[in-house]
């Protein structure tokens, strides 16, 4: 049966059975043809594809911006015969990868041209995506031709790879490893399920999270996790097991210290496979939120252990995290004196700068400050300094806001924080509550209530 094409290399091209080009004439539309053809059965959820491709815009404009997107796209497919290439539901999209033959030929750069501006969790796909395909075709050249580009013989990938130290990032970073299977489980399923995994804890503003591509590279070179570890520049790898269980798949998921190898947190899923590949995306909206919420809980206990002579922004900023939770006087105090060093010692860093002036609203309205005015007057420029280098973060913009509020700022300004952290993250739980307050405080009780309530589902 004939078959349509697809080019992914070069400029992305989409061939009738016929081999005419079926025009695509929408970044969006071939970023979506793109998402499903590299996705291992084809299919995406809605929500992850929404997120992806507009991300600045609140949920309803995500919906309407893929319904209509999405329109046109089958539109263009229905013109150049493709009708039945792409489908849809509720929650899904897929493409039918069994009407598909790709192209073989190899030019130019992995999914070339579909650059989005703006889209920060697609671009970090692709150029993960494009490096996995970079290091595939790497030995295409000569080796002739590579020492001559490269002035010199050119190392071997694996000891390219040895000499290669990532310095870690200043949040708590992970590699999702590929999850093992079981010899009568398909061992492409622990692939999906931890690129799944991957791109849903990206959605966490306060986790850096290594390429899955990378992490599955290192794992298929035979390198141990400590290494891995080291070599993507992360402290925390995320495991998993897949095993059948009569009609229900078994998922066993663990975070390990990679600097100590303790198991800081595991737990068990399952799920019964209904074929459609809906079940991966129920475990892994499962496992993200209490991955994340052990990831946390493990950076603040650490943080609360002795700190050695000289110890790191890093310890520092968790330490300041940890400390101020307990609403002691002399803890909150600490965290605060933590704070202002950070902030001082690396102004480009809108984490300190926004923590700082957190805190200073916090130890006001405890009554440890100078007061009102020298609260703003201090806070102010923090957060100033904070959203010039962080204004797309929703962390730093849900502590400006509860900066703000508690040292009795401007509440519209507070206000606008929120709603742009919302636009950024809906549902977000910080922004939720501090948005609340800031309801409560603004005589608005009715919208406090909901997002009160939202934040606590």
């Amino acid at each position: 049966m004939a078959k349509f094409g697809l080019k992914l290399t070069g400029d992305f091209l989409l061939f009738s059975v016929s081999g005419d080009v079926i025009p695509v004439p929408s970044q969006k539309g071939r970023a979506l043809l793109a998402l499903l053809a590299t996705s291992t059965d084809g299919r995406r959820s809605r929500k992850l594809v929404r997120e992806m491709l507009w991300e600045r815009g609140s949920r309803s404009e995500q919906i309407s911006n893929l319904a209509k997107e999405l329109s046109r796209l089958r539109l263009s497919l229905k013109a150049g015969g493709a009708d039945g290439l792409i489908g849809a539901d509720r929650e899904w999209i897929w493409l039918e990868l069994g009407m598909l033959e790709p192209n073989g030929a190899v030019e130019g750069a992995f999914l070339e041209g579909i650059d989005l501006p703006g889209c920060r969790r697609w671009e970090a796909w692709l150029e993960d995506q494009r490096v996995g395909f970079r290091t595939a075709q790497g030995g295409q050249e000569t080796a002739r031709e590579i020492d001559v580009a490269f002035g010199a013989p050119v190392p071997s990938a694996r000891n390219m790879l040895g000499a290669t130290r990532l310095t870690r990032s200043p949040k708590p970073s992970v590699a999702v490893l590929p999850f093992a299977t079981g010899p009568a489980d398909d061992p492409g399923l622990g692939f999906a399920l931890a690129d799944g995994l991957a791109m849903r804890l990206a959605c966490f503003p306060q986790l850096f999270v290594a390429g899955s591509a990378s992490a599955a590279m290192m794992v298929q070179m035979g390198l141990l996790r400590h290494e891995i570890a080291e070599r993507l520049g992360v402290r925390y790898t995320i495991e998993g097991l897949i095993l059948t269980r009569g009609d229900r798949l078994r998922v066993s998921v663990a975070v390990v210290d990679s600097d100590s190898g303790e198991q800081t947190w595991g737990e068990v899923f399952t799920e019964a496979p209904d074929g459609s590949g809906a079940f991966e995306q129920r475990i892994v909206d499962q496992i993200a939120p209490q991955l994340w919420s052990a990831i946390d809980t493990s950076e603040r206990r650490a943080g609360l252990q002795p700190m050695g002579i000289g110890s790191d922004r890093y310890q520092r900023w968790w330490r300041a995290s940890a400390l101020f939770r307990s609403f002691r006087p002399e803890d909150v105090a600490e965290a605060l004196g933590l704070a202002r060093e950070l902030a001082a010692e690396d102004p480009g860093c809108p984490f300190c700068a926004s923590l700082a002036a957190f805190l200073i609203g916090l130890s006001n309205l405890m009554g440890l400050g100078s007061g009102f005015a020298a609260a703003r007057q201090e806070a102010g420029p923090l957060c100033a300094q904070a959203l010039r280098h962080g204004a797309d973060n929703v962390e730093v913009l849900g502590y400006c806001a509860g900066a703000e509020l508690m040292v009795g700022g401007d509440l519209d300004v507070a206000d606008g924080w929120i709603g742009r952290a919302l636009a950024l993250l809906p549902a977000y739980q910080p922004s939720l509550f501090w948005g609340g307050w800031i309801d409560l405080a603004s005589g608005r009780p009715g919208r406090a209530r909901e997002r009160f309530e939202l934040a606590l589902r």
